[in-house]
C-alpha cells in the first residue's frame, strides 16, 4: 500500500508536515536574548524543548478521555517543566463535570497531598493588554481542595475520594459544569530516613470503568509511576448533573 490508497493520506500529510515546521520554528527559541550564549544552555534548550514534546502527547491524546480516567504523572525526572520542587510529583487527570469519579489508594509517607479539581483556563484579562494564557498543564482556576491533614484515612494509609456526583463519606469534592482536571500533588523529603517499603512498590493501575458499557466493565489501564508517589487508581462511577448535591 503507497500514499493515496487512504482517503485521509493528503490531509495527514499535510498536517504532519506543518507540525514538523511548526517544532523547527519553535526550536528557534532557544537563541533567544534572554538565553545564555553557551553551548550547555544551547543544548539544554533543546532537550527541554523535546520533553515539552512529550508531555504534549501525553496530555492531549493519549490520557485525554473523560470517561476512560488515568492519573497521569506528566512530570518526572526525565521530562521536567522548569519550576517543578524536586521533592514532589505532580499527577492530573482529565476528568469532566458530568461525570462521578473515585480515586482509592494509599498515602504511602507523603508529608504533603493534595488534590485539586481545577475548572475552565484563563483565556483573557481585559487589564492586561499583554496577557497570554499559559499552556497546558497550567492556567487553570483553582475551584476546590483537599489536602492530606483533612482527609479521612485509614490505619494502614489507604483511603477512598469521591469526585463530583452526590455528596457521598467525608472524603468528596464537587465539580462544576466547567470542571475538567483533577491535580495532585504529592511531596515527600528525599533525605527522610523513614519511608515506608510500600511506598516503593511497582506502577499501580488506573480502573477506568464507563456507566452501561459491559465489554469494557473494569478494564485496566497502566498508569506512569515514579517511586516517590503514593499509588492511585481513579474508577469512573457514573454521570450526574453537577451542582447537585
Amino acid at each position: 500500500m503507497s500514499f493515496g490508497d487512504c482517503a485521509d493520506d493528503a490531509g495527514l500529510r499535510a498536517a504532519w508536515k506543518q507540525f514538523c515546521q511548526r517544532l523547527e520554528a519553535a526550536g528557534d527559541a532557544v537563541f533567544k536574548d534572554t538565553n545564555p550564549a553557551l553551548p550547555l544552555h544551547r543544548a539544554d534548550g533543546f532537550r527541554f524543548l523535546t520533553q515539552n514534546l512529550g508531555q504534549a502527547f501525553d496530555l492531549a491524546l493519549e490520557t485525554k478521555n473523560t470517561k476512560y480516567p488515568v492519573i497521569h504523572a506528566f512530570c518526572t525526572p526525565f521530562c521536567k517543566l522548569g519550576g517543578d520542587n524536586a521533592d514532589y510529583t505532580y499527577q492530573q487527570a482529565w476528568i469532566d463535570g458530568e461525570s462521578a469519579y473515585r480515586i482509592s489508594g494509599n498515602r504511602g509517607t507523603s508529608r504533603f497531598f493534595n488534590i485539586a479539581v481545577q475548572g475552565a483556563r484563563v483565556m483573557t484579562n481585559p487589564g492586561n493588554p499583554r496577557f497570554r494564557p499559559l499552556n497546558e498543564p497550567f492556567g487553570d482556576v483553582p475551584e476546590v481542595n483537599l489536602f492530606g491533614h483533612d482527609m479521612e484515612i485509614g490505619w494502614d494509609g489507604s483511603f477512598e475520594v469521591y469526585i463530583g456526583g452526590p455528596k457521598r463519606g467525608p472524603n468528596w469534592l464537587p465539580t462544576t459544569p466547567q470542571s475538567r482536571k483533577l491535580f495532585i500533588r504529592n511531596g515527600s523529603s528525599r533525605a527522610d530516613p523513614h519511608r515506608a517499603p510500600r511506598h516503593e512498590r511497582a506502577a499501580p493501575y488506573a480502573h477506568a470503568r464507563r456507566n452501561g458499557d459491559r465489554h469494557r466493565l473494569g478494564r485496566t489501564v497502566p498508569v506512569r509511576h515514579d517511586a516517590r508517589q503514593s499509588g492511585m487508581a481513579v474508577r469512573i462511577l457514573g454521570r450526574h448533573r453537577s451542582g447537585q448535591g
